[in-house]
């Protein structure tokens, strides 16, 4: 029972997550899978951004934030062990990026955002592979 009410509470937290607003966010209904794929685009830009002007605060946030999805995604899609694969090395690089900014090392935040990037790519790839 203590399990079910922590998965409810989970589940509950990510789609607060998902509903928070966003100026980016295009009018038209996306699909849940979509929604997620595009959120973690834009805060991904927001990475590059922070990166750009070193700014730590904005890339921890935003890769705290892709954390967040990244794990409801896992939750909900998870099912299929080749994009579970890929969940995990994306979660392994953002948490990279996570600790790097925290640690304002801008050398190693560039690094774990070019890792993240390269297990997005991967993914999306194998998406369209199996489609």
């Amino acid at each position: 029972m203590k399990a079910i009410k922590c998965m409810l509470l989970f589940v509950a937290s990510g789609l607060t997550l998902l509903a928070v607003p966003d100026s980016r966010a295009e009018e038209k209904p996306l699909t849940d899978a979509s929604y997620w794929m595009k959120r973690k685009l834009e805060l991904s830009q927001d990475v590059l951004q922070g990166l750009a002007l070193e700014d730590y605060d904005k890339i921890a946030e935003a890769a705290r934030t892709m954390d967040k999805l990244n794990s409801l995604e896992k939750f909900v899609r998870g099912r299929n062990d080749a994009y579970r694969t890929q969940l995990e090395m994306f979660r392994y690089a953002n948490a990279a990026l996570i600790k790097s900014a925290e640690k304002q090392n801008l050398d190693g935040a560039t690094l774990a955002f070019n890792q993240m990037t390269l297990s997005c790519i991967n993914c999306h790839k194998q998406l369209r592979e199996t489609k």
